[in-house]
C-alpha cells in the first residue's frame, strides 16, 4: 500500500521532513502509527491522525493512496 504521510509541528521536526510517501502493509491507522513510532521515535500517546482531512480513530482502515496527516493535539480559544 502506498500512502502520502504529512507531518506537522513537533512530528515534522522529528521526521526532518514535511511529507513522504510510505509503502507498506498498513491495514489500519494504528499499524501506521506503530511504524512511525519505530521509524522516528514519535511519542504516539497524544498523536492525532487525519485521513483524507478527517480526524480518525486508530481502528480506521487505510486504503491505497490515502493522505494521512500526523499532528499533536490542537487547542483553541
Amino acid at each position: 500500500m502506498n500512502l502520502l504521510v504529512k507531518y506537522f509541528a513537533t512530528y515534522r521536526a522529528q521526521a526532518k521532513k514535511k511529507e513522504e510517501y510510505l509503502t507498506g502493509n498498513f491495514k489500519t491507522v494504528g499499524e501506521l502509527v506503530q511504524h512511525l513510532r519505530d521509524l522516528y521515535g514519535f511519542d504516539t500517546d497524544m498523536l492525532m491522525v487525519a485521513v483524507n482531512r478527517r480526524v480518525v480513530p486508530r481502528e480506521k482502515e487505510l486504503s491505497e493512496l490515502d493522505e494521512v496527516a500526523v499532528f499533536p493535539p490542537v487547542a483553541g480559544g
